[in-house]
């Protein structure tokens, strides 16, 4: 079309790996993976009972929260 303008939009991303991700609350940087890794070794030491996923998660945080000084990261 005569007069039309076409605007094309690049964006170079790529797929975040979640293992890497990095939180940030002001108490102390700590990575996805290690949370993950030790939400598992709750989740193995209890035997591997199932249904327990978001209290190992949040206790593995708090753990490795309370364990990092804030600005190690």
């Amino acid at each position: 079309m005569a007069g039309s303008a076409r605007t094309t939009v690049s964006a170079d991303t790529t797929a975040a790996d979640p293992s890497s991700k990095i939180l940030s609350d002001g108490a102390a940087n700590v990575a996805d993976g290690d949370i993950a890794g030790r939400a598992y070794e709750l989740y193995l030491g209890r035997g591997r009972d199932h249904g327990h996923d978001e209290e190992d998660w949040l206790e593995a945080e708090r753990e490795l929260r309370r364990t990092i000084p804030a600005g190690a990261a």
